[in-house]
């Protein structure tokens, strides 16, 4: 837990140092918006803060692709549990004895 804590601060101080070191007023223009005098520091967090999101948004249809395969693999083995218990009770049981085991000729 105090790892947690730890690498927060860490980070924190980082993002800080950053912001202090990289304050210089510049000017963004972007299609049809045009920004004055603002923040190296935050059009970088800004920019990172969206490409975030953007990758978090590309990797949500593969997460329910997933899980949905994991439920249906899921389903698939508890059917497959079920009929080797079946087989399992019908052979063991003694009312179907196995098979005699083939004998190899080795000649």
């Amino acid at each position: 837990m105090q790892y947690y804590l730890i690498a927060g601060m860490v980070v924190s101080l980082a993002f800080a140092i950053f912001a202090v070191q990289n304050a210089a007023p510049v000017d963004v223009r972007f299609l049809i918006w045009k920004f004055e005098q603002i923040s190296l520091a935050l059009v970088i967090l800004i920019s990172a803060i969206f490409g975030a999101v953007l990758g978090l948004l590309s990797s949500v249809g593969s997460q329910f692709r997933l899980r949905r395969n994991i439920k249906e693999l899921n389903l698939q083995q508890r059917d497959l549990q079920k009929e080797l218990q079946d087989l399992k009770s019908k052979h063991f049981n003694g009312n179907d004895p196995l098979p005699p085991k083939p004998e190899l000729d080795l000649n």
